[in-house]
């Protein structure tokens, strides 16, 4: 008689795990970015690509894509409690913009299906959200990025990053509404003929402010200075590798430390691509982000009202003085007023 033999458990179904990461490096574009870019893949010549290597190694193989407008409304507490954290929130409206006359095919209709977006509804009636999670090394110039998508994944990441901090969803405002033109070229073959290792784009956004603040003042506070602000505008540029992480078998600590080891790499890989077409990617001065950009903006802003504020403070303290001083006196105090009054309009050119 056969002596049955234990039957073997059935293997457990492999857990797959599937997320985005996004590694990015800032750089000054320049107002002929574009003509520099064209240049370098006109050039015909080809030379081994090496990694750390500075200069030029050859022509580029890109292809442009349609420009982009877009308008990013970012949510965070107003002490910047997310990102803070390293989590950054925004609700994205953006449009493909074709050249005029341009007829675009069915497959650039498909492509971009979906891309139209008015009043923040795309063809669903949904907003996009979006969030970006900073993950590995880096800084607001080298950056690794988890990008999440979708309101309700969106909701539960800033969930669980505000986890016992006492922040709830309540507590979200707009801190930044800024408008992008966006002008972007996928990279297909690097200098020395090969395909990027993970998706590669190189970006160049101009951005502005959606909306500009109107702050109520007096035509006596201010006295025709700076009536009307200069506007927000900014020009930064990015090149970005971007590529799916995809695990089977791990759980979600493994896939982490996996997802991580990868951004590393792609940093690495994404650094030396930068500095063999170091004349192309200018990163002295130090290049700064939109959102840094535009906080900077406002800061100064504020620091020139408040320069305002404190100039009329000091002349309304000042005059009660000039009706029993003599005449000299109110001319050395309207003297300092216009001194003062002229130092903080050349900050504001």
């Amino acid at each position: 008689m056969r002596t049955p033999t234990a039957s073997k458990p059935a293997s457990l179904p492999l857990k797959r795990i599937v997320s985005n990461v996004e590694v990015e490096r800032k750089f000054n574009p320049g107002p002929k970015f574009a003509s520099r870019l064209r240049a370098q893949t006109r050039a015909q010549t080809r030379a081994s690509f090496t990694p750390g290597q500075r200069g030029s190694q050859g022509a580029l193989t890109v292809r442009g894509q349609p420009s982009e407008l877009i308008r990013d409304t970012y949510y965070d507490t107003k002490d910047g409690h997310l990102s803070k954290l390293g989590l950054w929130v925004r609700q994205r409206h953006s449009r493909i913009i074709l050249p005029p006359g341009n007829v675009a095919r069915a497959e650039e209709k498909e492509k971009y299906k979906g891309r139209e977006i008015v009043a923040g509804e795309d063809d669903n009636g949904k907003v996009e959200w979006n969030a970006k999670l900073r993950v590995g090394d880096g800084d607001f110039v080298n950056s690794q990025f988890i990008e999440i998508d979708g309101r309700k994944s969106v909701v539960r990441e800033v969930l669980r990053v505000v986890a016992g901090t006492g922040t709830t969803l309540r507590d979200l405002g707009v801190v930044a509404d800024l408008v992008t033109r966006r002008a972007s070229w996928d990279v297909i073959k690097l200098a020395d003929g090969t395909a990027p290792v993970a998706k590669m784009t190189i970006v160049v956004d101009a951005v502005s402010e959606a909306e500009v603040e109107v702050v109520e003042t007096s035509s006596e506070d201010v006295d025709g200075i700076c009536e009307d602000p200069p506007a927000f505008g900014h020009s930064v540029g990015e090149v970005e590798l971007f590529q799916p992480v995809v695990t089977e078998g791990m759980d979600a600590e493994e896939h982490k430390v996996y997802r991580k080891e990868i951004a590393t790499r792609r940093m690495e890989e994404l650094e030396a691509f930068m500095l063999a077409h170091a004349e192309l990617f200018e990163t002295s001065p130090l290049p700064i982000g939109k959102l840094a950009a535009y906080y900077g903006w406002k800061e100064a802003g504020r620091t020139t009202r408040e320069k305002l504020a404190s100039i009329q403070t000091q002349l309304m303290t000042d005059m009660p003085i000039l009706r029993t001083d003599h005449r000299d006196s109110e001319d050395k105090v309207e003297a300092r007023w216009a001194i003062q009054v002229r130092d903080v309009d050349d900050e504001c050119q």
